[in-house]
């Protein structure tokens, strides 16, 4: 199978490919018909602009996962559907929004369903279609078919979602997050977690600070509030006697979609750390090093970071703080960081 000339994109093997097929033969044995992949590659109706695109593919992979391989008849009709033009171009983020939520179901077939959802008055912020709301309900029904009209208008209906009086997107999208794959979730609990003491910083509502387990909890949940309470309260996110949100932040870089961080853990990663005192320069620069290095893996077991120390240490002088502060992000400085980034999970898992 690793042999067919097929995975080969610009004379490499693509392994992103592979697994768009893969998806779709999931718990149906190995790939057995080279003739009929190289078949599906050839159809013109992957090409976006000209140029084959493999996002379109893995749209229609993500439909039929598990569900063996695609028609060529069936994705030809749901591509003409004249709803996916949005300015007279196919817009490929519309379709993926429908493509999640019919996630292992089958190719979409009811073009009329489709319309009717995008013409819902809800789905408008000051007066234009928001896709970032749209957007947000597809996360939380990921791979659970298709919303109810009622259901979805009654969220938005919450009074919960006004911040200075306007539904605050932003707001929304933090628990649509956390709700990822979980389907809509519930008015009481949404409106107890808003109501804990915990999310005040100066006697205000901190949506930052609410952002930071939003991140860490994507996809796993609404938290508890005593797991919330107790990690807020871990001696090592203080900084001049404050709860640092700067630090909470780069630990939910690094947690995306992990759930929280164990105590022990994150004390051994921050002492492994040449913080200084952050607030003054190196240690915000080190702590910014380490979200990048780390943010594929998540924050590592002391047990690991001990076994790769000698690989890593090096990227944590004071020379690369220094470096790290005049970074402005150029190619040399970005494929730099993405060599730490390789390093690190090579390490990670010759640790494991």
């Amino acid at each position: 199978i690793l042999a067919w000339p097929c995975w080969q994109v610009d004379g490499k093997f693509s392994f992103e490919l592979l697994r768009t097929f893969s998806s779709m033969s999931r718990s149906r044995g190995l790939l057995k018909d080279e003739a009929r992949i190289n078949a599906i590659l050839a159809w013109d109706c992957w090409k976006i602009e000209g140029e084959f695109c493999i996002e379109l593919l893995r749209t229609f992979s993500s439909m039929s996962h598990g569900r063996g391989l695609i028609k060529q008849a069936e994705v030809e009709r749901v591509l003409a559907w004249p709803c996916w033009q949005i300015n007279g171009k196919f817009s490929l983020d519309l379709l993926r929004i429908f493509s999640s939520m019919e996630r292992s179901r089958g190719l979409l077939d009811n073009e009329a369903q489709v319309q009717a959802i995008l013409a819902w008055d809800c789905w408008k912020i000051d007066g234009e279609f928001s896709f970032e709301l749209l957007r947000s309900f597809s996360s939380m029904m990921s791979g659970k078919g298709l919303f109810n009209r009622v259901k979805v208008e009654a969220i938005l209906a919450w009074p919960c979602w006004q911040l200075n009086d306007e539904f605050n997107l932003e707001l929304f999208r933090m628990f649509s997050s956390m709700a990822h794959g979980k389907g809509l979730f519930n008015q009481t609990q949404v409106e107890a977690l808003l109501a804990w003491p915990c999310w005040q910083v100066d006697g205000k509502f901190s949506l930052r600070l609410l952002r930071v387990f939003s991140s860490m909890m994507t996809g796993h949940g609404i938290p508890e509030q005593a797991d919330v309470e107790a990690l807020l309260a871990w001696p090592c996110w203080q900084v001049d006697g404050k709860v640092s949100i700067d630090r909470l932040h780069i630990f939910a870089v690094m947690m995306h979609g992990r759930g929280m961080p164990d105590q022990a853990t994150a004390e051994a990663f921050l002492v492994w750390l040449p913080l200084g005192t952050e607030r003054c320069d190196k240690g915000q620069l080190y702590l910014r090093s380490a979200c990048r290095a780390f943010a594929s893996t998540g924050v590592p077991d002391p047990k690991v970071l001990a076994s790769i120390e000698a690989a890593l240490r090096p990227y944590f002088t004071e020379d690369i703080a220094d470096h790290e502060r005049h970074s402005s992000d150029s190619e040399d400085e970005l494929s730099e960081m993405g060599q730490l980034k390789a390093l690190t999970l090579f390490c990670a898992a010759s640790a494991k």
